[in-house]
């Protein structure tokens, strides 16, 4: 997958490059020699560690999806990093954050390193026996996806249900709120003619008095009328002005008195009440026409409160019927998972003891419809293990996953042999070997069994204080190199003759 790599100036890395091949890539030299830097610069273009080198470029080949990420398919991409002047990353030189550049590195690339737990997740360790699940039954996966499904469907409605709840709570507030609003409005029943005419009641209330006094003054008008006219026709002068002007004297008057008239019957109490009433809407809403909008606004948005509760009720019908469905779909899921799960644990309890890893209990149980398994060593929980340990037991996950997924991708390992014995290293090195018929795998190792089969061996070393990388091709050089593995720098005949063995004896 990772077919070429170059590394300019990064430590004592001058400008090396180097071709790899598919399979059990091993690297090894003496310490110090830049083993490490090599893993680094292959991890660090993808964004997965730092580096300070000026520029690193790897050729992947594989035929890849990253249009998500506005890259064209190709066969081959080329991953770039340069950190001159400022660290950038590209991809087929386009310019890919640093972001984009590790979640393109986490799907490609598995690291196993220090503790990460991710790979003990429940719902990774779970698909792997659902893998395994619809191998054996078909109907399996099926349901499953009727599951997820179902699980969404559930979710999204008990959110909904969530949501009306936290309206709920201030809700019976704001209904009463709205409802008095509305009664307020409803009580005035406001209308322009009703208000025009208040005003005008008001107004004769409060000047009936004078207006009858004054009435009273100017009633002599009405006695001396036809003296007026006569002395019009006397003088010879036009008199119907006069009488118009008499005559709406008098039609005012009669206005007037029908008002006050009518005040007796009145209720001024109730009279001045409303106008109050009125005045105080008209304060708060400015005129008669946006009182009777926000009337029509409150009592919207008052159904639409009462709308809560039905909706709410309807919502809370439809969750029994989704959380049933869910219950019966995990039914038939859970009860595939325990015809299988026997084959399940025999399985990594097989490749676990592969690795000499003993008193491993694999535990599965439902929990209100979800699958659990728990992993075990001599009763401890994996993350009071060993970090030797803990790589191991992934080692086994991931080669039990091999079993039942074509997927490939590129692994690191960091050392994954050390502090072991000849024959728990070989345990190993059959199972990466296994493994590399899947999976392009990069490791560093300090011992033999491992290195002898490796479908690639390159060696780090100093020359003149700078790291070379170079691929061992010849036995010859493949056994110098796993004899100082063996004996040291003062390489012994006898650990010669045990290397040409190795790699001539050697059966995975």
């Amino acid at each position: 997958m990772i077919d070429y790599l170059n590394i300019k100036e990064f430590i004592s890395f001058k400008d090396e490059s180097i071709n790899f091949k598919n399979g059990l890539i091993v690297i090894t030299g003496p310490s110090g020699s830049g083993k490490s830097l090599l893993m680094k610069s292959l991890l660090g273009v993808f964004g997965l560690e730092e580096t300070t080198a000026k520029d690193i470029q790897i050729i992947l080949k594989k035929e890849l999806d990253f249009e998500n990420y506005g890259i064209e398919k190709e066969k081959e991409y080329i991953f770039s990093k340069t950190t001159a002047k400022q660290t950038r990353y590209f991809i087929n030189n386009k310019l890919i954050t640093k972001k984009t550049i590790k979640e393109i590195g986490n799907k490609i690339i598995t690291f196993l390193h220090t503790k990460e737990y991710s790979d003990f997740e429940q719902e990774k360790i779970v698909e792997i026996l659902d893998k395994l699940s619809s191998i054996e039954n078909k109907e399996h996966e099926k349901n499953l996806n009727n599951l997820r499904e179902a699980k969404n469907e559930y979710k999204k409605e008990l959110k909904r249900i969530e949501n009306l709840k936290k309206i709920e709570k201030d809700l019976e507030e704001k209904k009463d709120f709205l409802e008095f609003e509305i009664n307020k409005i409803k009580e005035v029943s406001p209308s322009k003619e009703e208000y025009e005419k208040l005003l005008e009641q008001k107004k004769t209330l409060s000047q009936q008095d004078k207006i009858k006094d004054k009435i009273n003054k100017i009633s002599i008008l009405f006695d001396i009328e036809s003296d007026i006219y006569k002395f019009m026709e006397l003088i010879e002068e036009d008199s119907v002005e006069i009488i118009e002007a008499i005559e709406r004297i008098r039609e005012l008057i009669d206005k007037e008195q029908s008002n006050i008239e009518e005040m007796q019957y009145l209720n001024i109490e109730e009279l001045l009440n409303k106008i109050t009433n009125y005045s105080s809407l008209i304060k708060k809403y400015g005129n008669i026409e946006n009182i009777l909008k926000e009337l029509n606004k409150k009592e919207l948005e008052l159904e639409e409160l009462n709308n809560i509760e039905k909706t709410k009720e309807l919502n809370e019908k439809k969750l029994k019927e989704l959380l049933n469905k869910k219950t019966k779909l995990e039914e038939k899921v859970n009860k595939t998972r325990e015809e299988n799960i026997e084959k399940f644990k025999k399985k990594y309890i097989e490749y676990t003891n592969m690795l000499f890893l003993e008193n491993i209990k694999v535990e599965s149980y439902i929990n209100k419809g979800e699958y659990f398994i728990n992993i075990k060593i001599n009763n401890s929980d994996i993350k009071n293990v060993s970090t030797g340990e803990f790589n191991r037991l992934r080692l086994g996950l991931l080669s039990l996953r091999t079993e039942y997924y074509e997927d490939t991708g590129i692994l690191f390992l960091d050392e994954i042999d050390s502090n072991l014995s000849g024959e728990e290293s070989m345990s190993i090195a059959r199972l990466l070997k296994k493994l590399s018929k899947k999976y392009q795998i990069f490791t560093i190792s300090h011992l033999p069994q491992l290195t002898s089969i490796a479908d690639q061996h390159i060696l780090i070393k100093k020359e003149n204080n700078k790291s070379k990388i170079k691929e061992l091709i010849s036995n010859k050089d493949k056994s110098n190199e796993i004899a100082r593995l063996i004996s040291g720098e003062k390489i012994t005949k006898e650990a010669i003759k045990f290397s040409e063995n190795l790699l001539k004896d050697i059966k995975i």
